[in-house]
């Protein structure tokens, strides 16, 4: 898009630089979903290391298998699994994998049982891509995570305004 050119997009250790002297987590998508990429899992966990950044950052994919190569190198490594349709009580699934997320597409929330289900179990939800005013004020309500382009939105429905 034209109103983007010139843009420059940080690198994963350049966006670690500029926040961790903040208090934020960062949800890291390693998109390994249609191409492989050797050796992503040592080289996010390394850099999370170098960065200082241990503990800050929550990992997901839509690649389960990629989301095991973590945890196979880094038993404590905060996952949660990414999926797009109606998995049936994803929390279960979540928990054979040793996930402590599960990261729906937003439509999903509205099967029966979904959040609740989830929340009973101790796993997290952290919904993508909420755009929706209402859909965000709903994941609030719950206690649930929002992944969105309009953190502003979202923020202002969480305060109030």
């Amino acid at each position: 898009m034209a109103k983007y050119k010139g843009a420059k997009v940080p690198t994963l250790g350049e966006l670690y630089d500029l926040i961790r002297d903040t208090r934020h987590v960062v949800n890291v998508e390693i998109k390994t979903d249609q191409i492989v990429y050797p050796d992503i899992a040592e080289k996010v966990l390394k850099l999370e290391q170098e960065k200082g950044m241990e503990g800050r950052i929550l990992y997901s994919s839509f690649n389960h298998y990629t989301l095991m190569e973590l945890k196979a190198i880094k038993p404590d490594v905060k996952y949660g699994i990414l999926y797009s349709d109606g998995l049936y009580e994803p929390w279960k699934y979540a928990k054979s994998i040793g996930a402590r997320y599960i990261h729906p597409h937003w439509r999903t929330l509205l099967y029966p049982g979904l959040i609740e289900g989830s929340l009973a179990a101790g796993i997290g939800i952290n919904p993508w891509t909420v755009n929706d005013e209402e859909i965000m004020a709903l994941c609030i309500r719950h206690g649930i995570g929002v992944i969105t382009n309009y953190p502003d939105k979202a923020l202002a429905i969480r305060d109030g305004k």
